[in-house]
């Protein structure tokens, strides 16, 4: 699988992954807006809630796959050093590896696992890319029929 971009990856994932899921759905949103996560998805009805996906491309030559600011800061450290239950449950990565078939479908606890030293802290926070390709990556339709699990 090879993207130019973190941000073409999330585009083939709203375009081909997530939108064919939701486009018989009425009660389910996907926002366009991306200020906590890279994708939100809203459900309405008797059991409203909201899905958290947060979006992670490695191409070959980046060399690390980082998440939050430089210095340890933003929303995703934060999530993850605390952990809350609602995000355990609520909140998924995606990850994408050029050179690597597939999808990467993880929530926060398989996320901390592969987190350089085993935890992550108030400092840059990098992600071991060769964790994440022991792990076992979804085709397309493998990938939609988890998030199908996850949210309907």
């Amino acid at each position: 699988m090879s993207f130019e971009s973190e941000k073409e990856f999330e585009q083939h994932l709203r375009e081909y992954v997530i939108s064919p899921l939701l486009a018989d759905r009425s009660d389910f949103h996907l926002m366009k807006s991306k200020k906590a996560v890279d994708i939100l998805i809203c459900r309405n009805g008797i059991k409203p809630a909201l899905f958290f996906i947060e979006v992670k491309y490695h191409r070959n030559n980046h060399g690390r796959l980082g998440f939050g600011q430089a210095k340890g800061g933003g929303f995703q450290p934060e999530l993850l050093m605390k952990n809350p239950d609602y995000f355990n449950s609520n909140m998924r990565w995606i990850i994408g590896l050029e050179n690597e078939e597939g999808y990467l479908f993880l929530n926060n606890d398989e996320i901390i696992a592969t987190v350089n030293g085993g935890k992550v802290e108030e400092k840059y926070n990098g992600i071991r890319v060769n964790e994440l390709k022991k792990l076992t990556f979804l085709d397309l339709g493998q990938l939609q029929e988890e998030i199908s699990k996850w949210i309907f």
